[in-house]
């Protein structure tokens, strides 16, 4: 199971799912870049060699150690664990209800930006995390750079997604991706800036 996108907005039980294997970037989670999460229900051999996985080596054989050991070769990324650990630790102290709030910012999102009628949002159905949309005439580049200019940060890309995205007979997209952190206020203002952009890039 990938949980990039969900273990950040809900609790994950790896039993309950019955997954053989769940993995997740680290920051996704309010983490440092360049570690992760990786559960797996069944010892996995070492893929990598290096100092520290190894429990005794001879000429004649080698053994390793115990997972997750066994996976850790070579010099850990010390510094990405501990912040990740940190993440985590934060995210276990956020007070009741977070999970609500951001679904309300997510509904909330979804009817400004549907106010629009340039804007197109892409998918339906439930929502957890983000609203991806494109704005008829604009590259989502040049929005998502001129919103930046107004303290507003939109992700522009293919988001990790292009044979989704040619399906629809797009290459690119903009994305909003409210958090527990952010207000109905950032939304308002989000909707605002918007405003601003399609003037600037429509004439309107």
């Amino acid at each position: 199971v990938d949980g990039a996108q969900s273990a950040c907005h809900r609790e994950i039980d790896v039993k309950a799912l019955g997954c053989d294997w769940f993995v997740c970037s680290g920051h996704k989670l309010g983490g440092p870049f360049g570690v992760g999460l990786l559960y797996s229900r069944e010892p996995l051999p070492p893929a990598a060699f290096g100092g520290g996985m190894v429990e005794e080596v001879t000429v004649e054989r080698t053994t390793f150690a115990r997972p997750p050991l066994s996976w850790e070769a070579g010099t850990p990324n010390v510094s990405g664990a501990v912040g990740l650990a940190a993440a985590l630790r934060f995210r276990r102290s956020l007070p009741a209800g977070w999970q609500a709030h951001e679904a309300a910012l997510l509904t909330r999102t979804e009817e400004l930006l549907s106010a629009l009628p340039v804007v197109r949002l892409l998918g339906s159905g439930p929502r957890e995390g983000c609203v991806s949309f494109v704005i008829d005439g604009v590259q989502p580049f040049d929005a998502a750079a001129l919103l930046d200019q107004l303290g507003i940060a939109l992700r522009s890309g293919h988001h990790c997604a292009q044979p989704l995205l040619r399906s629809m007979g797009l290459e690119y997209a903009l994305r909003a991706s409210p958090a527990f952190y952010n207000t109905m206020e950032e939304l308002d203002a989000l909707a605002r800036g918007l405003d601003r952009v399609l003037s600037l890039l429509r004439g309107r």
